[in-house]
């Protein structure tokens, strides 16, 4: 189930990106710049692509970026800077970052389905 969800965070972190490319602030409300955009488009290829190899391979995806989504959000609010690295950073983005990074983070310290198989009798 983390491998579906962490998916789907990937395929809308790519669209999210490449939207910003054609329409900026994308949805009409969260500002990007051209290397904030290419950011997204990379990320979400990366969940794609590597979430694929296995649900270990998801969660560990979720902890990382959710680590790295929560710092940028930690830095964009208490930093007095408009951008981070070409990320833009304030408002309605901040809040964006939180929620992506808690969702990632979720899914990442979610529980491992282990199926426990009894020991065989000899």
């Amino acid at each position: 189930m983390t491998n579906k969800w962490v998916n789907v965070l990937g395929f809308v972190l790519l669209i999210v990106g490449i939207l910003g490319f054609f329409n900026n602030p994308v949805l009409g409300i969260f500002d990007a710049t051209t290397t904030h955009s290419i950011i997204h488009v990379v990320i979400g290829l990366i969940v794609l692509a590597w979430s694929m190899v296995s649900p270990e391979s998801s969660r560990g995806l979720g902890k990382l970026f959710g680590v790295i989504f929560l710092i940028v959000a930690i830095v964009g609010l208490v930093s007095s800077k408009e951008t981070l690295f070409g990320l833009v950073l304030g408002g309605a983005n901040n809040f964006l970052f939180l929620i992506v990074g808690f969702l990632f983070l979720y899914l990442g310290l979610g529980e491992s389905k282990k199926t426990n198989t009894p020991a065989s009798m000899s």
